[in-house]
């Protein structure tokens, strides 16, 4: 089957009539896809970090992301870490640098909010998906031992702003 043509890609916040869209792209990219009510919550909770890549009125692709306050041990001080939750790509337009584009634009608005730091957590299995977060400075910080339902291990990748 010869993939759709693309015209130009926008991304852009989510809105309400793409909840849908969103839900179907996720069902169709993870073994484990997300209920429709963490994707709820995330459009009431973290809006501005929701993103869509839209092409021609038609949602082909998400990322959800929020900003966290962590306390110090201490309770001293507090620490905004942004999140990367989910990055997923409809299917027929992956291999077109959509993730990619939804990746750079994630990290900007998690900057803007503020994050000092931005994390997120991948299968030891995907082998693609950590070279490209390499690409964009993420390491690899240590292994979590059976982190998704099915008992995969998942790796913490972390981006730090890097010291001029």
């Amino acid at each position: 089957m010869k993939p759709p043509t693309l015209g130009r890609v926008r991304i852009r916040t989510v809105e309400a009539g793409d909840l849908g869209q969103v839900l179907e792209i996720n069902r169709k990219s993870f073994v484990l896809p997300y209920s429709f009510s963490i994707f709820r919550e995330f459009f009431r909770e973290h809006r501005y970090a929701f993103l869509v890549a839209d092409l021609d009125g038609r949602v082909v692709g998400y990322s959800m992301s929020r900003v966290l306050r962590k306390l110090s041990l201490r309770g001293l001080s507090v620490r905004r870490i942004g999140h990367i939750m989910s990055i997923a790509v409809d299917p027929p337009y992956r291999r077109r640098g959509i993730g990619k584009q939804l990746l750079r634009e994630s990290i900007e608005v998690l900057e803007e909010n503020d994050a000092e730091e931005i994390r997120l957590e991948v299968r030891v299995t995907n082998r693609l998906a950590i070279k490209i977060y390499k690409s964009f400075g993420f390491k690899e910080e240590r292994i979590l031992p059976g982190y998704y339902s099915d008992g995969e291990d998942a790796i913490l990748m972390v981006r730090r702003p890097t010291t001029e």
